[in-house]
């Protein structure tokens, strides 16, 4: 039957007919298998390599009906990694979601008839592929990350194209993940030089050995199947891209994306943010290995009570939540106490926010207060500033603390004034206060209003820097972002909107808070920050004045973890501590990057959704308040007047 087994399904014997036709490559074995039949993503039992020898030099094919995929040749594994398993793993992790549903939620893809596209001369073109890819130089051949090259032959017209393959962490064919444990916790604080003490990081986003089309390409990228430049978007130059990651029962895109103001700066910033979102959803360098209760180990265990925890409302309706108590069995990771300087547990959800390891979760986290850097220390250190941001935003927001307004023409930074300039020719307003209640740290909350009340009528941003400028210039990019698409949103999902704005409940993803404020008629809802819409603002203040005792006393270091050692005392000043979790990936390891988690029991977590607002059940509104003099009475009367946070 022509090297077709009888009663084979149609791509098997399209498998067994190239398998026959390409022999053995010299010293080199060959391997087809079919692409796309079985989920290797979440399916433990489709393990088809393990008939291969894995020390033995190979040369893999993947098959589907109009594709065949070559490689990555292996020589020697231990020159470099990656296997036919992780180029599978990635190639599934990139189809459509209708096929990956299908594919990933018990159900196995057949061929219906035989491929048209597998012909004697597509047969031919593939042998004479793979003879040349097993001679020199192709054999060794990697990209400048060290990445082995797949290549891609179209059998419909005999295309030929490749694509660099990044290892796959969490393939189960090659991939090694060590048992976690304080062993590996970040060590002592090291020196990191840097080039001003203005900078707030070690290299610039061109420095990272990031490979662009590794983590970008239709085959196999790591990140996404493509980057779109948003060339609508004159306000920045942003570049963006997305994966759709599963969840329990469901498949939701996990987005990246950098706003510079060139394509090229913005698509690296948007591929250090993916690769941040990859590492912060699932343990991927270490294997968490303790299970139990905060009971057994409070010792060594942050209480995640600290770092709040539901209405008991909540889980009541929401059976896939469970409430805290000491003795509920939780999955734990190390991390590393920076004030108390000794590794502590932390549940493993409070880390990685997309993990499927427990049953119920009793909590559902975001990224808040993950951060990346060129080394341990700036990834500590701008993920701290990301917690302090967060805090202080809604300290704002839902205390009511009062904020000064900062004169807009009054930033030293010409990027910044530049800026202001053009979301002025959209017709907004940018607005700048001073977000600091508790801690010396710059907080700048941005907000662009539009200036005829319109639809799309309010966009926030925050940051936090010890520079001033820098944190002001960071939220005006988020804002600057937002607002070319804000007035669409707002008209084309007005009656959603309104729907929310009568019943927070409504309220329940992401983009449901900032989107909200679109809407003309949640303006009133700011008025305690923006002061009533129609009316003359009140005095703005210069940036030099706000921030003028800050100027005289703020560190200025050459050394950037000293600026993270000041952060870290100014919390402890507070009796808040830094516990850090090192999230990095091995695919960012590759790159020279570095994710942290920072936990900052106490300081107000953001939440997405009114009904898991846990800020508002935490005791630190009203201690501020207290601390500031103001009565119970009008704690509890700001307290109860509490609306959605509008925070992007």
């Amino acid at each position: 039957m022509n090297g077709e087994r009888a009663g084979a399904e149609p791509l098997e014997q399209a498998r067994v007919r190239l398998e026959e036709a390409l022999g053995g490559q010299g010293s080199l074995a060959i391997a087809v298998r079919t692409l796309g039949e079985q989920d290797l993503l979440w399916n433990p039992s489709a393990r088809w390599w393990e008939g291969l020898d894995p020390d033995s030099p190979l040369l893999p094919l993947l098959l589907n009906d109009r594709y065949v995929l070559i490689g990555p040749v292996r020589r020697d594994p231990a020159l470099a990694p990656g296997c036919l398993v992780c180029l599978a793993r990635r190639w599934q992790q990139l189809r459509p979601d209708e096929y990956r549903d299908t594919l990933e939620k018990g159900s196995r893809m057949r061929a219906h008839s035989p491929s048209p596209y597998l012909t004697g001369f597509a047969i031919d073109t593939v042998c004479s592929l793979a003879r040349t890819l097993t001679s020199a130089p192709f054999l060794d051949e990697t990209d400048d990350s060290g990445n082995r090259y797949v290549y891609r032959l179209d059998l419909a017209d005999l295309r030929i194209d490749r694509h660099p393959l990044v290892p796959d962490s969490q393939c189960p064919a090659c991939a090694t993940r060590l048992p976690d444990g304080p062993e590996h916790t970040v060590a002592e604080l090291r020196p990191r030089a840097k080039s001003s003490t203005d900078a707030m990081r070690v290299r610039s986003v061109s420095e990272y050995r990031m490979s662009e089309t590794a983590l970008v390409n239709p085959v196999c990228g790591a990140l996404s199947a493509k980057g779109v430049l948003r060339l609508e978007n004159t306000t920045t130059a942003p570049a963006v891209g997305y994966v759709s990651v599963r969840g329990p029962g469901y498949l939701h895109p996990s987005y990246w994306g950098g706003h510079a103001d060139t394509y090229r700066d913005s698509l690296r910033f948007g591929l250090l943010e993916g690769l941040e979102r990859s590492a912060g959803l699932a343990p991927r360098r270490y294997r968490p290995s303790v299970r139990g209760t905060y009971r057994e180990f409070a010792a060594d265990a942050l209480d995640p009570r600290e770092l709040g925890t539901y209405d008991p409302v909540f889980y009541e309706h929401n059976p896939e939540y469970r409430s805290f108590t000491e003795d509920t069995p939780l999955t734990w990771v190390w991390g590393r106490s920076l004030g108390e300087r000794r590794p502590v547990l932390v549940p493993e959800v409070s880390v990685y926010y997309h993990g499927l390891g427990e049953d119920r979760k009793i909590v559902q986290e975001c990224s808040n207060g993950c951060a990346t850097g060129g080394s341990e220390e700036e990834a500590i250190l701008h993920g701290l500033f990301e917690r302090v941001e967060r805090d202080a935003f809604l300290l704002t927001w839902y205390g009511r603390f009062p904020a000064t307004e900062i004169a807009a023409d009054s930033w030293r930074s010409p990027d910044i004034r530049w800026m202001v300039r053009r979301l002025a020719l959209y017709g907004y307003r940018a607005r700048f206060f001073d977000a600091r209640t508790v801690f010396a740290i710059p907080v700048v909350i941005v907000v662009a209003e539009r200036a005829d009340g319109g639809p799309g009528t309010l966009c926030f941003g925050a940051g936090a820097s010890l520079d001033p400028e820098s944190a002001a210039n960071s939220a005006l990019r988020e804002v600057a972002f937002e607002v070319p698409n804000a007035e669409a949103y707002a008209t084309h999902s007005r009656e959603r909107l309104l729907d929310m704005a009568a019943d927070f409940r409504l309220v329940r993803e992401l983009a449901d808070h900032p989107r909200l404020y679109g809407l003309p008629e949640m303006r009133a809802h700011a008025d305690h920050l923006l002061g009533p819409h129609g009316e003359e603002p009140g005095p703005t203040v210069p940036a030099d004045q706000v921030y003028r005792k800050w100027y005289r006393d703020r560190p200025r270091n050459d050394d950037l973890t000293d600026d993270l050692r000041y952060c870290r005392s100014e919390l402890a000043r507070s009796g808040v501590d830094c516990v850090v979790v090192d999230q990095t990936s091995p695919e960012q390891l590759r790159s020279g990057v570095h994710t942290f988690c920072v936990l900052t029991p106490g300081l107000l977590p953001i939440d997405f959704g009114w009904d898991r607002q846990r800020a508002l059940l935490m005791p630190r509104i009203g201690r501020v308040a207290h601390d500031l003099g103001w009565s119970r009475s009008r704690v509890d009367e700001v307290l109860a007047a509490a609306v959605p946070h509008p925070f992007p």
